[in-house]
């Protein structure tokens, strides 16, 4: 990959440092990495790391920046707020600025106080998850709450207790497991149940016991003991499975682990979670040692599973595997498909090739969805006979379930066996990585340490296939798989973590892409959608359809707005209405679908799945709302349609409250309700991928979403900023499109976008400019593409292209040449 000329850490030659981005670093490091890819490396620094420590000292100073100016609107907003729910709303929007210990203070002193302003705060305080000081908070304001006989407001506390699961409230929360409200006392087991600590485990034997023996007497404390496990049990139970590893049949048989393994049992050493985004940390994948790499974004019809490390490893399907657009939500930035086995017949297999014998220091990085139960062990990844195992990740039979890395020397000996302590839950995605450096061996997953064991030599060399789902023994793997990477060396914990958190490891460069799906911004400009096109006949009548944005309403009775919109932003929603869903049938919400689409259905979290919901499965994703109580949750469940017409039910339940988004397949697109595609410009065909408004907010165009460019993840621009408002754009364009041809970037000679998260393959690329009042040219991937262009005249604009290109490590980099030019906008079709 060639990088323009004088480029340094702070910025382009002559021009200020561009402002620093969540997900920059990755970006950055990519692009100091040409030598590694082959590309040319007139222009690179001579030390990449000093690049990449420059950036982070940027994103600290913006954290830093971010956070005083949080704390100077919330001091502002309380001096003026004159209602509760002023102030509470100040609490709010401080709790979703940043995280960090000075704001962790503020919300800590006003967790005591009453109604809405507490709510909010301790909703915010659940989000520090292992830090002592909030615990200490929230503890605070749940004895408040108790004493004051609040228990809507203990449970909110007890919830974000669980979010931060730091020891120092065992004492507080061990004392409320036998409370007499069941309700409360749930609340506290599911803390217990989210604390490593081992003095989590002793309350949580000492009440079930109790109850256990209620229940085998007569009278009212047999009938007092079997109401309450009813509420209790399945948390009980919930929480021991996660703080043993084990799922035993009662309370004398976790009696009898506790008594094996007290003396024993150790917490997990997992790594707190970054303060905020822009303290991530600034780790990339090396590609070094990368053997192979399977992301199955082969997409349908395909026989086979590039490799796309660039060893031409590539796998070839058994039975017969099916793509899936359904793929892991840290993923959902660049990979479009997943794998998915049926666990009768499906399975993959890479043949043997020197670099897949790996006697010694190895890696095994892998992302998979149990969707089923199978009647014996089943080996996700790995290479070699039931005799002699090379290597492999092995998930166990139910209800254990649990995780199991292996591996045998030449003889056959088990040299390297150990089990993670959890158990894996059907419909969830989860990353794993095993890894073995020097005589030990190690299993993460989700990016935390499960295990570590010694390893007692050197493993075998075999001539078997590396296979996914199927071993050639034991049983067939029933789920989802994406994403398998093999590595001829260890990966540090850094690196795993990067890979569990979606950052791309890019098989021809040195760095990884931060692949966080981008959130829209408060500051989005609303474009009604007319969905004509897409669907039709919808009842009641009274529902609308809107979309979703952050701070849109999500019912039409009820001032409810939209606060975490995740992966749905920009998506069509039914605006339906809070109270009169109860009790109503199969077909309560009906409307007509004209294309194929996913319906996710936004389900009230303290609202059980219906009946009718069966066909849904769980996305792991959740959007949130707020109104008078508070932030709410609502789990998103996903179900495919094709055209027709589609039933939805209702819910027999005092909380009648649900949203419908639709999620268009791949080649269904929405059209604005007025049009922002200005007049003699054809709308590109094919797939939309993704497109920035560089220096300006998040718009809605022809229906598609273009990212705010201050806040886009994956994007990195070289340039000084523009802004010329005052200069009408020229053809006249509708004021929605022209937002973003007002503002961009420029630079002395050149302006440089690097893009991620637009997946693998040929993409075609259009760029937006204006103020060209001296010729320019465009290098697209290092080569150039245009010259001798121009556009004269204050506020002429034109759009160039398209160009195509593939990706270079997940990561297309354009540049354009010329003082006075002024791009705005990038545009990625497939």
């Amino acid at each position: 990959m060639s990088v323009g000329a004088n480029c340094t850490p702070g910025g382009m030659a002559g021009n200020p440092r561009p402002r620093p981005r969540r997900g920059r670093a990755g970006l950055l490091a990519l692009a100091l990495a040409g030598s590694a890819a082959g590309g040319k490396a007139q222009d690179l620094a001579p030390d990449p790391k000093a690049e990449i420590a420059a950036w982070e000292q940027a994103q600290r100073r913006a954290h830093e920046e971010a956070v005083e100016k949080a704390l100077d609107a919330y001091k502002a907003a309380i001096r003026a707020a004159k209602t509760p729910s002023e102030r509470a709303t100040a609490v709010w929007q401080l709790g979703d600025a940043e995280r960090d210990p000075k704001i962790l203070a503020e919300l800590a002193r006003v967790a005591r106080e009453p109604g809405l302003v507490r709510q909010e705060a301790v909703a915010a305080l659940g989000k520090y998850r292992g830090e002592k000081a909030a615990a200490q908070a929230l503890v605070g304001a749940l004895t408040a709450s108790l004493s004051r006989g609040e228990t809507d407001m203990a449970e909110r506390c007890l919830a974000a207790l669980a979010g931060v699961a730091h020891e120092s409230g065992i004492p507080a929360v061990a004392r409320l497991v036998a409370d007499k409200n069941a309700n409360v006392a749930a609340g506290a087991i599911r803390v217990l149940g989210e604390t490593d600590a081992p003095a989590a485990i002793p309350p949580l034997l000492a009440v079930w016991e109790e109850l256990d023996r209620d229940a085998q007497r007569s009278g009212d404390s047999k009938k007092q003991a079997e109401d309450r496990l009813k509420v209790v049990e399945k948390p009980l139970r919930e929480a021991l499975a996660k703080r043993t590893g084990e799922s035993l049949a009662g309370p004398a048989e976790y009696r009898a682990w506790w008594l094996r393994n007290r003396a024993s049992i150790k917490p997990r050493d997992d790594p707190p979670p970054p303060i905020c985004p822009h303290l991530a940390p600034v780790a990339w994948v090396s590609p070094e040692g990368l053997v192979g790499y399977w992301p199955f974004d082969d997409g349908k019809g395909n026989p086979s599973a590039a490799d796309c490390s660039g060893n031409g490893l590539h796998a070839s399907y058994a039975g017969a595997p099916s793509s899936t657009t359904q793929v892991p939500p840290p993923l959902a930035a660049f990979s479009s498909h997943g794998l998915r086995l049926n666990g009768s017949t499906d399975w993959v297999a890479v043949p043997d090739a020197p670099a897949l014998r790996l006697p010694g220091d190895m890696t095994i990085a892998f992302w998979f969805r149990k969707e089923g139960e199978a009647s014996d062990w089943v080996r996700l990844v790995g290479k070699g006979g039931e005799k002699i195992r090379s290597f492999g990740v092995f998930l166990e039979k139910a209800p254990a379930s649990r995780l199991k890395f292996q591996q045998y020397d030449g003889e056959g000996k088990n040299i390297l066996d150990f089990d993670c302590r959890a158990a894996m839950r059907p419909g969830t995605w989860t990353h794993v990585a095993a890894v073995v450096k020097g005589d030990r061996g190690f299993l993460y997953v989700n990016g935390a340490l499960e295990g570590a064991k010694d390893r007692t030599g050197a493993a075998a060399a075999t001539a078997d296939p590396l296979t996914i789902g199927y071993g050639g023994f034991h049983k067939h793997f029933n789920g989802l798989v994406d994403d398998v990477r093999l590595y001829a060396r260890a990966l540090d914990a850094a690196e795993v973590a990067s890979l569990a958190r979606g950052l791309r490891a890019a098989p021809a460069a040195m760095a990884g892409i931060a692949a966080r799906p981008p959130e829209p911004s408060p500051g989005a400009v609303p474009v009604p959608i007319d969905l004509a096109g897409l669907v039709s006949d919808t009842t009641p009548v009274r529902y609308a359809w809107g979309v979703v944005q952050t701070g849109a309403l999500m019912y039409v009775d009820r001032d409810y707005p939209y606060l975490d919109v995740g992966t749905c932003g920009g998506l069509p929603c039914l605006r339906t209405a809070c109270d009169d869903k109860k009790s109503k049938g199969d077909a309560f919400i009906t409307f007509n679908l004209k294309r194929d689409a996913t319906i996710l259905v936004g389900l009230d979290a303290r609202v059980p799945r219906p009946a009718w919901m069966s066909g849904f499965t769980d996305t792991g994703e959740e959007i949130g709302g707020r109104h008078k109580e508070g932030r709410r949750p609502y789990r998103l469940w996903a179900r495919d349609a094709s055209a027709g017409r589609v039933a939805l039910g209702g819910l027999d339940t005092n909380h009648a409250m649900y949203v419908v988004i639709l999620r268009p397949k791949e080649g269904a697109t929405l059209v604005a309700g007025e049009t922002s595609t200005p007049a003699g410009l054809d709308r590109p065909a094919g797939l939309f991928q993704r497109a920035v408004n560089l220096n300006g907010p998040e718009l809605i165009v022809d229906g598609n979403r273009w990212e705010a460019g201050p806040v886009a993840e994956n994007c990195l621009v070289f340039g000084a900023p523009a802004d010329d408002r005052d200069a009408a754009p020229d053809p006249a364009v509708d004021p929605v499109f022209a937002r973003m041809l007002q503002t961009g970037y420029h630079g002395a000679n050149k302006v440089r976008i690097l893009l991620g998260g637009v997946g693998p393959g040929t993409c075609r690329i259009y760029l937006y400019v204006r103020d060209a009042r001296q010729r320019f040219g465009v290098w697209v991937a290092g080569q150039q593409v245009e010259r001798g262009l121009d556009c004269a005249g204050r506020g002429a604009w034109r759009r160039l292209g398209p160009w195509e290109a593939e990706p270079a490590g997940g990561v297309l980099d354009v540049r354009v040449s010329g003082q006075e030019v002024t791009v705005c906008g990038i545009e990625v079709w497939r």
